[in-house]
């Protein structure tokens, strides 16, 4: 009995000396690769980075990444526990990332937002920030008892009620047309003529058709064969065309207005432009007066590299690749921080901070990276509609600067900044707006 009293606690401790020794290497192998790469400081034994996020708001985590960032020149390292990022921060490292087929999957924090294809409903960003940056609301378990959930699933109900709405009232409409049979070629297509006919002869059909009269109508056009979308699928396409080509742009649009109150000698050149080429007696702006308001252009990006609206993303790599002469290995999140890629002091000058259109007319701005200014992010999963969104904020801004006269209260070096997801004001944009007379 003596020898099984010793013996057993004898065990348990060899098991336990095991199973740590087991934890230890699985540890050490785990971050093996980052050794070699710069560290984001402080960073901690085993917690890493994660004590610096403790009783911090989402607004001074941005300002902590923004600092570490700031301080490589390339990549580094963001360590929690186990888990190991990697801060992207040199323009031909972040081409070659947001390029490499192995790295167009997003790591698993874009799984806690909810809304379809992961975009967002303007309402929820607060509740979806906060839950990112929460490592705790996570889990699913603990999330679904929170005052933050019962929030999302508001916002996301009032959502797909006003799809729903819409795909509804679609689908009423294109009844007659879905359920009539298509006359068809030797080759089981459907006729032209017979497409013209029918989409004509309703009296809405001869006006130009917007983006969800073209997926309603896919089943005429597909004879009944081929991809009909579902409901679902309609619906995430309409919130793609809200909140990623609306909400986006509104916010943008705010922040260009904003500084160009603050910069009046800007908005007085901005303007004597938009008098030139839209004058008092202009017909609709059409794509070749587009073309001319260049300076305007410039106002538009320069605000952009100020304040990008996505200013951090994340890919991670299905595979091991090599990044600057180190290996990746596969299932690593890799984060790109736009915010602080827009005022590297090498790319923009010692001034970065400031606001100058002037950086998008200077001759450098040709032989400036590619991807060293990025609102829309880049690569195969850029923004599919920045060359719409471009050319609808040149022609918002052209208009309001054709008609009025901006001022404001609020000073530059005031401007803080909220971030959930994206990057917003932390207090309303307070823009006067006089008539021009």
């Amino acid at each position: 009995m003596i020898a099984v009293a010793v013996l057993v606690p004898f065990l348990w401790a060899v098991l336990v000396a095991g199973l740590l020794f087991l934890l230890c290497r699985f540890w050490r192998e785990k971050v093996k690769f980052a050794e070699s790469l710069p560290r984001a400081e402080p960073c901690y034994p085993i917690v890493g980075n994660l004590p610096v996020a403790f009783g911090k708001s989402s607004d001074e985590i941005f300002l902590v990444l923004h600092e570490w960032f700031r301080q490589q020149d390339r990549m580094f390292t963001l360590r929690c526990g186990t888990l190991v990022a990697v801060g992207v921060t040199h323009p031909e490292l972040i081409q070659r990332v947001l390029t490499h087929p192995d790295c167009q999957e997003k790591p698993d924090v874009y799984k806690v937002v909810r809304l379809p294809s992961g975009l967002l409903a303007a309402r929820s960003l607060t509740t979806l920030g906060k839950r990112i940056f929460n490592i705790l609301l996570h889990n699913e378990l603990i999330y679904r008892f929170t005052a933050l959930y019962r929030n999302e699933m508001k916002a996301i109900d009032t959502c797909h009620r006003f799809t729903d709405k819409i795909i509804a009232e679609k689908r009423q409409e294109l009844g007659c047309h879905l359920q009539q049979p298509l006359e068809t070629d030797e080759n089981g297509n459907p006729k032209e003529s017979t497409l013209e006919t029918i989409i004509c002869e309703d009296e809405h059909y001869k006006r130009p058709q917007i983006f969800i009269d073209q997926l309603m109508k896919v089943p005429l056009v597909n004879g009944g064969g081929g991809h009909n979308f579902t409901d679902q699928e309609i619906s995430d396409h309409i919130y793609t065309m809200i909140v990623a080509g609306n909400e986006t742009s509104a916010t943008q649009l705010s922040h260009t207005c904003l500084l160009l109150a603050m910069h009046p000698e800007v908005q007085a050149k901005a303007y004597h432009e938009v008098q030139e080429v839209l004058t008092a007696d202009h017909t609709p702006i059409d794509l070749h007066d587009l073309k001319q308001l260049v300076y305007v252009e410039a106002v538009l990006k320069e605000t952009m590299r100020l304040m990008p609206v996505a200013p951090i993303i994340a890919r991670e790599n299905l595979q091991d690749i090599q990044l600057d002469g180190h290996t990746i290995p596969k299932g690593t999140p890799l984060l790109m921080n736009f915010y602080t890629l827009h005022r590297r002091e090498d790319i923009w000058g010692a001034h970065s901070d400031r606001f100058n259109p002037e950086h998008f007319l200077q001759e450098d701005a040709k032989s400036r990276h590619p991807y060293a200014h990025l609102p829309f992010s880049g690569g195969p999963r850029g923004c599919i509609g920045y060359r719409y969104a471009m050319m609808s904020l040149k022609m918002l801004l052209a208009m309001i600067l054709k008609h009025f006269e901006l001022a404001t209260d609020i000073r530059y070096e005031d401007i803080k900044y909220h971030y959930q997801i994206s990057l917003n004001l932390a207090f309303p944009h307070a823009i006067r707006l006089k008539r021009r007379t």
